[in-house]
């Protein structure tokens, strides 16, 4: 992972940037949507990428145990199958 810093405010800690990780690219700032036992609750994957252009989902990974029961990382146990980093 890596972050390269694109813009900043000199009278401020205020910074945009570029987070660079092995799926792809973030921009930052950015609403990172967060889904709890694996899902974003009240919104379809779709709608998170394409309306509300969410580039990121944070995931308790605590939950993902619990309910992925240590499966294999596939469409159906994980966040990666949404085409969504």
């Amino acid at each position: 992972m890596d972050f390269i810093k694109t813009h900043s405010d000199p009278g401020s800690a205020a910074r945009c940037g570029t987070i660079t990780t092995d799926h792809g690219q973030i921009h930052t700032p950015i609403f990172m949507p967060v889904g709890t036992v694996g899902s974003v609750k009240g919104i379809y994957h779709k709608d998170l990428k394409e309306d509300i252009g969410a580039e990121i989902i944070l995931g308790n990974t605590y939950h993902l145990a619990l309910t992925c029961s240590g499966l294999p990382e596939d469409s159906t146990s994980s966040s990666h199958g949404t085409g969504l980093y």
